[in-house]
């Protein structure tokens, strides 16, 4: 009792001797691998015939795609069990024996490799190179063991003089260790060193950055992009999965030639990004060679970007004037609340969309009490005001229209399993009745908010566009996500 096993179904005909490798051989057990198509499973079968056990390992639970907990208790693998498990996972198969006292012995005896097991060295990286990844912990052996404390020590004679000064560093606390983070990898001095006990291992730091969504390649490949200007990728087309969760289902081509010209970014060859915003007639009436009907206005943005609320937490430094003045330069709009919109900046002249952080003020004609003191001018000049999905978010839209007929109202809308039904009601009601922009706002991994098994925003967004398509209304709506 208390106990929770797991059964792993694999196809007879899948599994060959091709897709069994031993990969360690111990005195009383084998440690093996079996891969099946792209997913693998290792585990520890032992040379006396006994049964192996499964130790589930992670902290957090949500998902059983991300599963398992190190030691857990009963009711949490039951939870795995149901589709509600951890986030992150490592899935372990072996079993293990000691004598009593055996291991506390072997390891006053220095008999193990004791390192800080955190989060990412158990979840993070590569099997095969786990162990490289936890020496890399304990840093770099120096003027001890095998060194021979030669007096051209290869490290000195770094081309990039990155280590001339680490022994002052060490010894007197001197500055900061930026050397270690600025390596270049080129392996000079783990080729060249007279006794071979040099060694370069991942940064860790870089292995703590983002989490299981945003990867430190993600990271790492996005500030590159930002700090050079460089295109993501050339003509060798997109690197990554064609196969996954969320957008990496989706086949994108990113290739920098536009056919049929090959022409593409190094010549004549242009491409239209300006999108337009707002709510649309679904069709044109004319009088004659007079068009008969007035269309709503629209903003034109010329990327299909708009910069979203700036998190509090990231209230800090120069991160709030710089993507004011990014979206200033771009020619992009910015949404501000109250709290997050830079000083000096204006509602006309600096493209900033109003967020009506309590829409139900707007009904009693106290809306510009709402948004705080660093935005100069009244909220009816601004060309877009976005205001939160509410009971009476029609009665907010009536009271912003009011003030100004030509001002596009945005609603902002949380996704959720929902969220599609709720788009179909807002919209529906005609160019006067019904919403123009919806924006929907999923989580910082792009998913949305359900108490289990939440979808991606690809797929979100899939249901809500079909069932405006379905009502005959899709054209006429902006859809905004984020």
């Amino acid at each position: 009792e208390g106990l929770c096993g797991a059964k792993l179904r694999i196809r007879r005909e899948h599994v060959h001797r091709q897709s069994l490798e031993i990969l360690d051989r111990g005195a009383t057990a084998f440690l093996l691998r079996v891969t099946v198509g792209h997913r693998s499973v290792h585990f520890v079968v032992g040379k006396d015939g006994g049964a192996p056990f499964v130790t589930a390992v992670s902290k957090t639970a949500t998902t059983l795609e991300d599963a398992f907990r190190w030691m857990m208790p009963a009711a949490v693998q039951r939870a795995i069990a149901e589709g509600k498990g951890p986030h992150r996972s490592l899935l372990a198969l072996g079993y293990a024996g000691w004598a009593p006292g055996q291991l506390d012995a072997e390891i006053k005896a220095n008999g193990w490799l004791n390192v800080t097991a955190d989060e990412h060295l158990i979840f993070g990286g590569k099997l095969d190179n786990k162990w490289s990844r936890a020496i890399g912990k304990l840093g770099i052996v120096d003027w001890r063991e095998d060194c021979s404390s030669c007096h051209n020590c290869v490290k000195r004679g770094c081309v990039y003089g990155f280590y001339r000064d680490e022994a002052d560093t060490l010894r007197q606390e001197r500055g900061f260790l930026d050397y270690i983070f600025q390596c270049k990898g080129c392996l000079n001095c783990v080729q060249d060193c007279t006794k071979g006990i040099l060694t370069r291992v991942v940064n860790p730091e870089y292995e703590r950055l983002g989490d299981h969504y945003y990867t430190p390649e993600i990271i790492v490949s996005t500030w590159y992009q930002a700090d050079t200007g460089r295109i993501p990728v050339s003509g060798s087309g997109y690197g990554g999965r064609f196969s996954g969760p969320g957008f990496d289902s989706m086949w994108t081509d990113m290739s920098e030639i536009v056919r049929p010209t090959r022409d593409g970014i190094h010549g004549r060859e242009y491409i239209n990004t300006s999108v337009d915003i707002g709510r649309k007639l679904n069709h044109l009436a004319f009088e004659g060679d007079r068009l008969a009907v007035d269309p709503p206005r629209l903003l034109e943005n010329p990327l299909p970007i708009i910069f979203d609320v700036i998190p509090e937490r990231f209230h800090r430094g120069p991160v709030v004037a710089s993507v004011a003045n990014a979206a200033a330069e771009l020619g992009l709009m910015l949404i501000a609340g109250g709290h997050d919109t830079p000083k000096g900046a204006t509602i006309e002249r600096d493209n900033v969309i109003p967020l009506i952080e309590k829409p139900e003020a707007a009904t009693d004609g106290q809306i510009a009490s709402q948004i705080a003191s660093q935005i100069a001018g009244p909220i009816a000049g601004a060309a877009m005001v976005m205001v939160p999905d509410c009971d009476d978010v029609a009665k907010v839209r009536a009271a912003l229209k009011q003030q100004n007929p030509d001002q596009i109202v945005a609603i902002r809308l949380p996704a959720t399993p929902q969220v599609a039904q709720r788009a179909r009601q807002l919209a529906d009601g005609g160019v006067d009745g019904g919403a123009e922009v919806l924006h929907l706002v999923f989580d910082k991994h792009g998913r949305e908010d359900a108490p289990s098994r939440p979808r991606h925003m690809r797929d979100v967004l899939r249901e809500v566009h079909g069932a405006l398509t379905k009502d005959g209304i899709r054209d006429q709506i902006t859809l905004i996500a984020s």
